[in-house]
């Protein structure tokens, strides 16, 4: 089992970014990504345009672009996900329009992920738990006006994340860049590429092995903070960090309601389960401004994250 990292929201001139399809692979490379999903909006952008096998897997994904800043990511799709065609006058509720979204994703055989629900404060908690048939959605979206990072006081993603976890909704989280500018200088305030990312821990690099890891929570989502060893076990988790230079880290634990379970600083920490969990997810943050996601290992249900943290290394 290895830990590849990638990005599965990103777009080029085929919609609305600022650069060739080839031209964006070649970006990511250089970023040392080893798989990209490219998701022009309300099309397909087929992996062989930006990335060939070499050193870059292509996972086909595709952006639902529906009015008022609601938009679904399907991961892995067979054909391009779109609003259909409406006559309509009045405005939709933001849950309606995210919910053509996903069942389009199911369609296409894809895995529906909810983007940058913060973008301009577009979805709130309320419309993500009456959202059906999805587990996935952006706590980090890297677009400058996707309100993604956590300040002090004020964490509106997490808190999002807690709040359909301690409903009893089995929620993921990505970190995407949704970059529209690579090379050239960006314009104000676009989103640019290299920036958000996840890192899958599969047996090997393949589509089929990324979209099983992605749909079971078995990745980290993250801005730069790196990720050496994570374990969980029936008494409780483990994780520790790759070398780090000279900033500093901080481990947060939070469980049901968003409480905090413990802290700790330094480049590991392990938190004992007491058993009257419902669920306990990581958060790492830097001083560098870098952060790390870990997916809610949930009490009830252990057996998959014991197995796939602890499969031996390869």
């Amino acid at each position: 089992m290895k830990w590849y990292k990638g990005t599965l929201h990103c777009h080029t001139n085929r919609s609305d970014g600022r650069a060739t399809p080839r031209q964006v692979g070649d970006f990511y490379r250089l970023q040392r990504h080893d798989f990209l999903g490219v998701a022009d909006h309300n099309r397909l952008t087929l992996p062989a345009d930006y990335a060939d096998g070499a050193g870059l897997l292509g996972v086909p994904c595709s952006e639902f672009t529906g009015e008022a800043c609601c938009h679904v990511v399907g991961v892995n799709v067979t054909k391009a996900v779109a609003p259909k065609p409406s006559k309509r006058k009045s405005a939709r509720q933001a849950r309606v329009i995210l919910q053509e979204g996903i069942d389009n994703t199911i369609e296409a055989g894809g895995i529906p992920v909810v983007c940058h629900p913060n973008w301009y404060w577009a979805v709130n908690n309320d419309d993500m738990l009456k959202l059906k048939n999805c587990n996935h959605f952006e706590i980090c979206n890297a677009g400058p006006d996707c309100n993604a990072h956590p300040i002090p006081g004020y964490e509106p993603g997490d808190n999002m994340w807690d709040t359909l976890l301690t409903a009893g909704h089995r929620y993921y989280g990505l970190a995407n860049d949704d970059a529209h500018d690579y090379y050239s200088p960006p314009l104000p305030r676009s989103p640019r590429g290299g920036i958000g990312f996840n890192v899958v821990r599969v047996p090997k690099l393949t589509v089929e092995n990324v979209a099983e890891a992605i749909r079971h929570g078995r990745f980290y989502a993250s801005t730069g903070v790196m990720i050496k060893d994570y374990r969980v076990t029936r008494k409780g988790m483990t994780v520790k960090l790759q070398q780090q230079s000279a900033e500093r880290t901080v481990f947060q634990f939070f469980g049901e309601g968003g409480r905090e379970l413990k802290r700790v600083v330094g480049e590991e920490a392990a938190y004992n389960f007491k058993g009257d969990e419902k669920y306990v997810r990581i958060r790492v943050a830097s001083t560098a401004g870098l952060w790390a996601w870990l997916q809610p290992v949930f009490l009830d249900d252990l057996d998959d994250v014991i197995r796939w943290t602890g499969a031996k290394a390869t």
